[in-house]
């Protein structure tokens, strides 16, 4: 459930390198110095990796569903947390807290949605400065 929220979902909707030497992708020449964008948002909903992209279907990553080429292209074709050197170095412990946290929830709540649920992901700017957050209390009384 997890690897399929995550597929559809990404926490990084986009890996971003500069190239450091030449590179031909495609036919396409990227000189050195080009910046790269890859958008795992859009490779995670591939239909010729992921059959029926938009659905959540978990068994897509059962062992026994897939072979083992299948199930390594679809690994290298969802990356929510990138991939190689540059992968996130928390991710293990990201993965552990949100499958605690699942767990949990199940564990003592009923969830469910409306019948009809419409989910829209955006892609949000972050500000390049720090930005200046004062936090004061509603209702504070002195003492």
């Amino acid at each position: 459930f997890l690897k399929e929220t995550m597929r559809l979902y990404p926490v990084a909707p986009f890996l971003t390198r500069i190239i450091n030497e030449p590179l031909e992708i495609h036919g396409h020449q990227l000189p050195a110095g080009a910046f790269l964008a890859v958008s795992s948002y859009v490779m995670g909903r591939n239909p010729e990796v992921f059959p029926e992209p938009e659905q959540i279907l978990p068994s897509r990553w059962t062992r026994g569903n897939q072979d083992k080429r299948c199930r390594h292209t679809m690994a290298l074709s969802s990356l929510p947390f990138g991939h190689g050197v540059r992968k996130c170095i928390g991710y293990r412990l990201a993965q552990l807290q949100m499958t605690l946290l699942v767990s949990r929830l199940v564990q003592e709540f009923t969830v469910s949605t409306a019948d009809e649920t419409e989910y829209i992901t955006r892609m949000l700017g972050v500000q390049r400065v720090k930005p200046c957050i004062n936090i004061t209390p509603l209702h504070f009384e002195s003492q």
